[in-house]
């Protein structure tokens, strides 16, 4: 399975768990990470990640809260396989294993 795109905000509760679907079930090195807080978005977290052998990288942002609630449902993640069914079963158990939904 190859990434291809990505716009994604997550909230800061689970930037973790967002960190290790990539790292550890997808792959994906992490680049660079970082921490703070924004005088406009309060608390944040940010790390950029690469799927080895490419040069295109993902950045997640946590925020808490994500405002407003309703850009939450605009996320999305692209990628392609040659066999996606299998792919997404082997991520959903780990997910499963953690207890993610």
């Amino acid at each position: 399975m190859l990434f291809n795109h990505s716009a994604v905000q997550i909230t800061l509760d689970h930037m973790d768990d967002a960190v290790d679907l990539f790292t550890e079930a997808l792959g994906f090195d992490e680049v660079f990470t970082m921490s703070g807080t924004s005088p406009r978005s309060g608390p944040f977290r940010m790390a950029v990640l690469r799927q080895p052998g490419t040069n295109i990288d993902v950045q997640l942002t946590g925020l808490t809260p994500i405002d407003p609630p309703e850009r939450k449902i605009m996320n999305q993640l692209g990628f392609v396989s040659d066999d996606a069914a299998s792919e997404m079963e082997q991520v959903q158990r780990w997910c499963a294993e953690r207890g993610l939904e």
